[in-house]
């Protein structure tokens, strides 16, 4: 199971593509960094493992053999977060596109911390490169 948490724009997508492709379960939040509403995220089965994963509401399509239309009427169910990934979607390509997010995004973050480390006595951490998050750094704190 990976857990992609961060990975889903601050990542290329071809990237995340095979990540998905060699793991059994992925996980991303897209409310983070792809501007989707709170709560929205990705969850991609491989299909051998699918026949593992139900909906915690039991609803009309529960015992469905497909898994995607398992989860596609709970009932009850807010489903504002699905609607938000296509506008997520036209924003982003509105501004430029992940590409130029990233470009913003990781000039910003060099500045920010610059800011930080100058007006307040602080330690920025390292951490490994390969597992670094683009847009995130940790900072230890008075």
């Amino acid at each position: 199971m990976i857990d992609g948490a961060h990975a889903p724009g601050q990542l290329p997508s071809s990237i995340i593509s095979k990540v998905i492709k060699k793991s059994d379960v992925f996980i991303g939040d897209i409310h983070k960094w792809c501007f989707c509403v709170r709560g929205c995220a990705i969850l991609v089965v491989n299909k051998a493992n699918s026949k593992y994963f139900y909906p915690t509401i039991v609803s009309w399509y529960y015992k469905n053999d497909t898994p995607f239309i398992r989860f596609i009427n709970l009932g009850t169910e807010d489903t504002l977060s699905r609607y938000s990934v296509v506008a997520a979607k036209k924003f982003i390509e509105s501004i430029g596109g992940l590409e130029d997010i990233f470009i913003y995004c990781s000039k910003a973050v060099c500045e920010i911390v610059s800011y930080i480390r100058y007006n307040i006595p602080c330690t920025v951490l390292a951490v490994d490169e390969n597992t670094s998050a683009p847009f995130m750094r940790l900072i230890s704190l008075p």
